[in-house]
């Protein structure tokens, strides 16, 4: 818009300046050229100053890692409650996540804990990974669901488990 705004402009000078120079004004011609050539700059001025006010509408990738963020957030908010809740509600939601974690983490391919073999390896791995307090929360054999309405081990040891994975 500018751009045409700046044409617009320059078209209407020199054919300004123009017509004064062939016509009767043409003591005043330089008067006029520079009076026209004031108010077109004038407006110019005010065009780039209001659209600098004016927020730029957003990107659409913005919108759409905006909308991937607040999802991340929430399902993260989710997550944190469960370790809140009930053994049952750690053992269906976060149990797996950080199995699936831990087994990354050490290079085991998905679903290698349910093997005989390997889950001698990775039980051993597991506690010397967490210890012998936090193990028993990542275990991805340890789900124990005659225990599922007793409380669930809380936030402090998500977060613990979390450091550790985190180390790896």
């Amino acid at each position: 818009m500018i751009d045409r705004l700046v044409m617009a402009g320059i078209v209407v000078v020199a054919g300004l300046v123009v017509a004064a120079a062939v016509g009767p004004l043409r003591p005043h011609a330089l008067l006029v050229g520079g009076a026209v050539a004031a108010v077109i700059l004038g407006v110019l001025r005010l065009s780039i100053s209001l659209g600098a006010r004016s927020a730029p509408p957003p990107q659409p990738w913005d919108s759409e890692r905006d909308d991937a963020l607040v999802r991340w957030q929430a399902r993260t908010r989710n997550l944190i409650a469960w370790a809140d809740g009930t053994r049952g509600d750690w053992d269906r939601h976060l149990r797996p996540i950080l199995a699936r974690e831990f087994l990354m983490a050490t290079g085991n391919r998905h679903g290698a804990a349910r093997r005989g073999a390997t889950a001698g390896t990775l039980g051993a791995t597991g506690r010397m990974t967490f210890g012998p307090e936090l193990w028993p929360w990542v275990d991805p054999l340890g789900a124990n669901y005659a225990d599922r309405d007793q409380p669930g081990p809380g936030r402090d040891t998500l977060d613990a488990i979390l450091k550790q994975l985190e180390q790896l």
